[in-house]
């Protein structure tokens, strides 16, 4: 059980850090209109004079800068804290089945009293994990209100 814990911990604690890449191409960004809603989100394709152009999942967009309002980098915070019940979640049936029949948690009797239990400590540790990930997310909020001069000095910001 200690042990089972230990690789619980262990999993939870491994990060890993890269240095950032100033290509700007297949950044991940969301845009919002003048109004505050978001109109799309997917990867840059190009920046260009007057437009930009995001690849989605399914299509590629064309988005002229008189539309957009507002650009923010990255993801939004509630995918860190998904993406962290999920795997959580995972983990927590991984170590349930491993546990067996014994080292049950909170007298456990089977197998499956083990899995539903771990997963379900498994996906609370790994939503507060992925919340407290979402401190140290470094995304980039940029006003364009459609003024193309601001939308210049993005372009300028983004490129190496």
């Amino acid at each position: 059980m200690k042990l089972s814990l230990f690789a619980f911990a262990l999993l939870f604690s491994i990060n890993s850090f890269s240095q950032e890449s100033s290509n700007t191409t297949g950044m991940f960004i969301r845009v919002f209109d003048l109004q505050g809603n978001k109109i799309a989100k997917g990867k840059i394709q190009s920046l260009g004079n007057k437009e930009l152009q995001l690849k989605t999942k399914k299509l590629a967009l064309n988005l002229p800068v008189s539309n957009i309002g507002k650009i923010k980098t990255g993801r939004s915070g509630g995918t860190n804290v998904g993406v962290g019940a999920l795997t959580g979640t995972a983990v927590g049936v991984v170590l349930g089945v491993a546990a067996g029949e014994d080292g049950g948690l909170y007298g456990a009797t089977s197998t499956g009293d083990n899995v539903a239990s771990m997963s379900v400590l498994g996906a609370i540790f790994g939503s507060v994990a992925g919340g407290l990930s979402t401190l140290f997310k470094k995304n980039k909020s940029f006003n364009i209100d459609g003024d193309i001069e601001k939308w210049k000095a993005f372009v300028n910001t983004m490129s190496p």
